[in-house]
């Protein structure tokens, strides 16, 4: 018989709360899918860049997945740098202009989590919003979903951001 799968569900800064606490533990592997993004800091000088940096740095595989910069060049800029820092730090950087999904993974063999919402990993998102995701700790849930992650991954139109980068007019003329 399969086991139960029993989300618990997240409100509001709960969220933040509860994707800090993990950040602060190690996995193996780790997902971060949201179509936008900052360098959101959880508590000061606690950023995303900051965890995600010292999970590859500790042996961790690490996948950010977002929508490439959009919209204004100062924007697109902004965005480009981020990701740019993020892909410094070692992570697997991947952007699919269509991404709608917002998926938090951690995998180990310990305590695997899963968090599936509405929330980005922005201010708004985490903090602003009214949002809601599930959380589980269900190693099954937590598989399941990351197949699916890597499904998108090989999705049409889901590229490397240096790819996208080295295809991006905006940002090749910033460059000059």
């Amino acid at each position: 018989m399969p086991a139960t799968i029993q989300p618990s569900p997240l409100t509001g800064k709960n969220i933040r709360l509860a994707l800090f606490g993990r950040l602060r533990r190690r996995a193996a592997r780790c997902y971060v899918v949201s179509p936008f993004l900052e360098d959101y800091e959880f508590e000061p000088l606690d950023t995303l860049s900051h965890f995600l940096g010292k999970y590859v740095d500790d042996g961790c595989h690490v996948i950010l997945l977002t929508c490439p910069p959009a919209g204004k060049v100062s924007e697109v800029l902004r965005k480009h740098e981020l990701l740019e820092k993020f892909q410094r730090k070692g992570v697997n950087v991947r952007v699919n202009a269509s991404l709608h999904a917002k998926v938090y993974l951690f995998v180990d063999d310990h305590r695997p989590m899963s968090m599936v919402g509405s929330a980005n990993m922005t201010s708004g998102g985490m903090e602003k919003h009214i949002e809601l995701a599930l959380l589980s700790h269900n190693a099954a849930l937590t598989s399941r979903l990351e197949v699916n992650i890597r499904r998108f991954l090989d999705l049409p139109g889901t590229i490397t951001f240096r790819r996208w980068a080295m295809g991006n007019r905006a940002v090749r003329d910033n460059d000059r």
